[in-house]
């Protein structure tokens, strides 16, 4: 039976998504991003806030529409941020003083700016931007095409075609790059707009960078050199201003996150992996001693990885924070346990990692700052969306801003509950469970099982509107951690690798069960639903079962062979993931590919997919559209337009709650209410 909805379904729409936490230097304030939705405009607008410690006073500091990335002066008297205003076409740097006023633009020609930095001097500001570098292996057939006189008069090369020699020319959610690589770039403060010097060059992309506190160097991650198309094999590379040089002072082997110096400069930190089971490496703490190549893992036998929890309020970054202590000699990350995203210190001698919150603690904190035994986090709860707190050592975070309050109000907003039954093999699995509010014992109701993608990501302790809505609608959500998912330790991380569909199926199932024998799920009235991997899983799901009453795959692998081809990532995803390449590995890779169980599908499904996804590409949800209509089976195709892997996040306001109200509808109209 359903209840009253108290979560609208376009609620998402007036939560925020906050930025990463900045303090001042004397630490007595604070700047962040406040994104909010504009529903007239079908856009986001975005806004630098500032929040003092003492009093908890939070106020718009700009007025937007589009400001992020704050970074305070060394000296605390300027803040400098990424906008668009006025005729800018891509974000610049613009600066004001902290006290407040008019902003200054210090750029006008940067493209693609992001990851803004103040060198130590104060003197100038730094960004990753993109830089021309045209690709020598296609420059005579570009000739030919220029002789031919069919350039547009302006000569963009992009305009009509695109050209490469590349593996990895383009990437899901930023595009084609078009003859151009993300290098460092420097502005100087005082000068007239559009004096960028670049720092670096080469046929590599920057993913992350942080200034030596002496201010005639930085450490720089990217792609080594002559190996342009891996991602995952980085190395650390130090660059001298004056004289200027640069070298290579450590390789981890796979993904560089983060870095950042210490504070007296002695040791560089970083959160990488080192690619030991591929994709499936969780990611760890390293330290090397001020550049001298003898990068360690710090805490070698810490077997929970440095992550954050993904929700629709929490900082969406890639890269990990770290916080040094004021003397160097330890550091807090965010770590991974059980669906927990708390901070943990780590100590440079190698003890053992301390949490730094209660252990009462159920929550995700994907943004920390400051110094032990003092920190800034942005943090959240399944229930409670993100704010700005104050943690201090040990304790419980203690919140300072009221951003979603408001919206919050008419929610009956539910705390998950975590669910650990065995697993097939007899091991133990965990599971996060939603309840409707109101839940009564011995009811049975619909059941809304979400898988999530990756596949090596997690749930958590984490707000999220979906969830929150399909609870508040009568049903119960079930979101399992099968095996293959991060917080459990790199064997479980790396246990669904060359088995996708196997095990990792099992777990899900388990789960299902498990509700049932409860007596809490109505096994006739069941939905599934999953982006990416999730997307990949629901699709095997319907090939394996007709149990789900119906299914909505999102952004989905249909085919594993395909994929490797056509995918931004696929090359050496499916290879790593799957045992090979389909020249390699093609009967276990097309085994494991719903795909090759299609035929089997009696379960009425909606494909709902992007269409400029690289990520998983249309194509993939085709196929399966293709094969369920030629088999009879109930289904619709539905295409985003101009939306990426991650639109059900980050696509139009519109189109997100279009989304939603087409995956809440395909539910009612099969019984899942």
């Amino acid at each position: 039976m359903a209840v009253d909805c108290t979560v609208p379904l376009h609620g998402f729409m007036d939560l925020s998504r906050l930025g990463d936490i900045v303090p001042s230097p004397d630490g007595r304030r604070a700047v962040f991003s406040v994104t909010r939705t504009d529903r007239e405009q079908d856009r986001y607008v975005s806004q630098i806030w500032m929040v003092e410690r003492a009093t908890g006073k939070a106020a718009a500091y700009t007025a937007g529409p589009a400001d992020g990335a704050p970074v305070w002066s060394p000296d605390g008297e300027l803040l400098a941020f990424l906008a668009v205003r006025g005729s800018d076409t891509e974000p610049q740097i613009y600066v004001m003083a902290a006290d407040g006023g008019e902003a200054r633009a210090v750029s006008r020609d940067l493209k693609g700016a992001a990851a803004l930095r103040w060198a130590p001097d104060g003197q100038s500001l730094t960004v990753t931007a993109w830089r021309e570098a045209p690709e020598p292996e296609t420059t005579s057939l570009w000739q030919a095409i220029e002789e031919a006189g069919a350039l547009p008069p302006e000569g963009r090369r992009s305009a009509d075609l695109l050209m490469t020699a590349r593996m990895k020319y383009r990437f899901d959610g930023v595009g084609y790059t078009d003859d151009r690589r993300r290098q460092i770039a420097r502005v100087p403060l005082m000068s007239s707009p559009g004096a960028t010097e670049f720092l670096t060059e080469g046929e590599f992309d920057v993913n992350g960078y942080a200034w030596h506190p002496d201010g005639n160097r930085l450490a720089y991650s990217r792609s080594q050199t002559g190996r342009r198309d891996e991602l995952w094999d980085m190395g650390v590379y130090e660059l001298h201003i004056e004289p200027r040089e640069t070298h290579r002072i450590f390789s981890p082997g796979g993904i560089v996150a983060s870095l950042a110096w210490s504070p007296d400069g002695r040791h560089l930190a970083l959160v990488a992996d080192d690619h030991g089971v591929g994709p499936a490496t969780d990611m760890t703490v390293y330290v090397m001693a001020d550049a001298d190549g003898h990068g360690r893992r710090l805490v070698p036998d810490f077997d929970r990885p440095a992550s954050m929890l993904f929700g629709d309020t929490g900082c969406m970054s890639d890269m990990i924070p770290i916080a040094w202590d004021a003397d160097s000699a330890a550091l807090a990350v965010p770590i991974l346990d059980a669906g927990v995203a708390a901070p943990y210190r780590f100590h440079l001698d190698g003890r053992a990692p301390e949490r730094l919150v209660e252990p009462d603690f159920a929550g995700g904190v994907s943004s920390i700052a400051g110094s032990y035994p003092s920190y800034w986090v942005v943090s959240e709860t399944s229930s409670t969306p993100a704010e700005v707190h104050l943690l201090e050592a040990g304790g419980k975070p203690s919140r300072l801003t009221d951003l979603q309050t408001t919206a919050l109000e008419p929610w009956h907003a539910v705390q998950y509950r975590s669910l650990t039954y065995d697993r097939p093999d007899g091991t133990s699995c965990q599971a996060f469970v939603a309840l409707p509010p109101g839940f009564q014992d011995g009811q049975r109701y619909p059941l809304v099982l979400m898988v999530h993608g990756g596949p090596h990501g997690a749930y958590g302790h984490a707000f999220s509107h979906e969830e929150q809505y399909y609870a508040a609608s009568g049903r119960v959500v079930l979101m399992v951690n099968p095996r293959g998912s991060t917080g459990y330790g790199q064997a479980f991380s790396a246990a669904c690798v060359n088995d996708w569909g196997g095990g990792d199926y099992g777990d899900i199932m388990a789960g299902v069960d498990a509700l049932i024998e409860r007596g809490w799920v109505d096994p006739d009235r069941m939905a599934v639903n999953g982006i990416s991997y999730g997307g990949y899983m629901s699709s095997w799901i319907v090939t394996q079962t007709p149990r789900f009453s119906c299914a909505v795959p999102e952004m989905i692998v249909f085919d594993l062979v395909s994929m490797w081809g056509t995918s931004d990532i696929g090359w050496y995803f499916v290879e790593e993931e799957g045992g090979g390449s389909p020249r390699q590995n093609r009967e276990t890779i097309w085994a494991h590919s719903p795909a090759a169980h299609a035929h089997q599908v009696t379960t009425p499904t909606l494909l709902v997919e992007g269409e400029v996804d690289f990520r998983c590409p249309i194509s993939q949800g085709e196929e399966f559209y293709t094969a369920l209509q030629r088999h009879g089976v109930e289904t619709r195709l539905v295409r985003l337009q101009g939306a990426s892997h991650i639109a059900a996040f980050t696509g139009k306001p519109r189109q997100r709650l279009a989304r939603k109200a087409l995956i809440d509808r395909w539910f009612r109209d099969h019984g899942v209410i």
